[in-house]
């Protein structure tokens, strides 16, 4: 009887993934655009179940730029076809109405009211501009996070390439960093990442002097905060995104990211947007 059971209950599992017939669905972007746009016939069955239905999309500034026009038709179809509400939730909000495509946002569509006045009173962090002419080489980077790190005691280092976090991560440790260490990538599996996060959150409510030299992976949906975060240089986005890791609960009164850029021959940066601060 309990095999049938449990046997009943997978099946159900099933289709309620296959059709998202159910009150409440939580779902990927990759799902949602394959229910329009995915060739097999199955993924569009599900579309029925959206119509009359609130959505909403986190971190919706993720979405590939590739994708956008996509999206947008889809959630416009969604929105004057089906009736649907949509949310489209982030912190940093993507110019969604300016592309080819664009989405047709409903008449006072900021769900907060005086955005600029709820940002000026939330502001935790001054984003600092430390590019220099040609580059910084690994071992300057090192000497930066030492200059900073009698004010800043917890110093996260964003870079975009794994390389990159590797050898400085390496280089650090060589030179009996007194304090906690850590290193963060994509090539640690999640089980490991998150592991690392507690030990680097354990040793931050210890008031323990902390380095994490990291990529992007711990830009979104990550809830720490060190004393600063120095940024190689990448899309405004991931500064707006690397700059919610300090200060994040209002320690100080004001915080600073610092913005840098790596030489060309140890951090390949062709095709990220340049930015310059005045």
């Amino acid at each position: 009887m309990e095999n049938e059971e449990e046997k009943e209950e997978t099946e159900n599992v099933k289709l309620f993934s296959a059709r998202w017939d159910y009150h409440f669905v939580f779902t990927t972007m990759v799902q949602f655009l394959n229910t329009f746009y995915a060739a097999p016939s199955q993924d569009i069955r599900r579309l029925q179940s959206l119509a009359n239905s609130i959505i909403i999309f986190d971190e919706v500034q993720s979405v590939p730029l590739h994708c956008i026009s996509l999206f947008n038709s889809a959630v416009n179809f969604l929105n004057k076809c089906l009736n649907c509400t949509i949310v489209l939730c982030t912190a940093t909000q993507p110019v969604l109405d300016e592309v080819p495509k664009p989405v047709k946002l409903s008449h006072n569509s900021e769900m907060i009211i005086n955005v600029k006045d709820a940002f000026d009173k939330l502001k935790r962090v001054e984003v600092v501009d430390k590019t220099i002419d040609g580059g910084y080489t690994y071992e300057q980077v090192i000497e930066f996070m030492q200059e900073i790190q009698n004010t800043y005691p917890s110093i996260l280092l964003i870079v975009n390439t794994i390389s990159a976090a590797e050898n400085i991560f390496n280089l650090i440790k060589e030179m009996n960093f007194e304090g906690k260490l850590f290193y963060l990538s994509s090539n640690l599996c999640p089980c490991h990442r998150k592991k690392v996060i507690e030990d680097i959150k354990n040793a931050l409510d210890n008031e323990e002097s902390v380095i994490c030299i990291s990529t992007q992976v711990i830009e979104c949906g990550v809830d720490i905060s060190f004393s600063t975060v120095i940024r190689s240089l990448a899309g405004i986005d991931s500064i707006a995104q690397a700059s919610g890791r300090c200060n994040r609960h209002g320690e100080r009164e004001i915080s600073k990211a610092f913005i840098i850029k790596l030489k060309e021959n140890v951090e390949n940066t062709k095709g990220l947007l340049s930015i310059h601060f005045g």
